[in-house]
């Protein structure tokens, strides 16, 4: 099976970034599980009379959020750096702007759905984990496994988590863009505009509350979060604009030789 050239050498570049984020992951999961381990030999048995095992791991799906939420955020610091030194080198090697673009969007998508399974393997392993720690300590409660909210269907639920992954590594995509787009004054202000902007934020919204525009997004960002399906339809419809847009940069985009 022929793999093209470009896609192969975006997805190696993050190769080695993606195996020394799980390797953290997993080693912060084997020292959680060691240093339980020594809790428990020091001070005893954990006083399981109670229901307050079961309450701690019941419903899991926060905990599920949360590997999510991680491994969102390293999928949009990957994508941020990755622009820049690939379109210098593909430019060098006569690579079209078209097919960097085009194996840019193929990487997007296999790492998002590689990280969705990951962050599901890794929920698992935990709750396994976690079994065999309750088990040692010798309490008879049961756990509840479940990695989708409580009454909601749990293949929408990875589909969301996938649409948010490919929403992250959009934005970073086109952050890191634009920022090449940009000359060195627009480096700078562009920045301090963002922060200032979310710094008054609430203020300009309580200020222009009852404006028509004002209106008209708060009803277009309650429709697109009203329901999971709404979620998993915005996010993936996000995740395209930000890409058209960076696409629309890259045409552009002019070879900055760096010395």
């Amino acid at each position: 099976m022929n793999i093209n050239p470009t896609l192969k050498y975006q997805i190696g570049d993050q190769k080695k970034s993606f195996f020394i984020f799980w390797i953290i992951m997993c080693g912060l999961l084997v020292l959680t599980f060691v240093a339980s381990m020594i809790l428990m030999a020091v001070y005893g048995s954990f006083d399981s009379s109670n229901d307050t095992a079961t309450q701690i791991v019941t419903p899991f799906y926060g905990y599920y959020m949360f590997v999510a939420s991680v491994c969102g955020i390293y999928l949009f610091f990957s994508s941020i750096g990755s622009f820049k030194e690939n379109f210098l080198m593909m430019q060098q090697n006569s690579v079209s702007r078209k097919s960097m673009f085009v194996a840019r969007l193929e990487t997007i998508g296999i790492m998002s759905l590689i990280m969705t399974v990951c962050a599901l393997v890794f929920y698992y392993l935990t709750w396994a984990v976690l079994r065999i720690m309750f088990m040692i300590e010798g309490s008879s409660d049961t756990m509840a496994l479940s990695f989708a909210e409580p009454n909601s269907n749990a293949i929408l639920t990875l589909v969301e988590t996938l649409c948010g992954f490919l929403l992250l590594m959009a934005i970073g995509y086109f952050i890191t863009v634009l920022f090449y787009r940009l000359n060195k004054t627009g480096k700078i202000l562009v920045p301090i505009l963002v922060c200032v902007l979310f710094a008054v934020f609430s203020t300009l919204s309580s200020i222009f509350a009852s404006h028509p525009i004002v209106m008209a997004l708060e009803k277009f960002w309650l429709l697109c979060s009203a329901t999971m399906s709404a979620q998993i339809i915005s996010q993936f419809c996000f995740a395209a604009a930000f890409m058209l847009v960076s696409w629309l940069l890259i045409r552009r985009a002019p070879v900055k030789r760096t010395i």
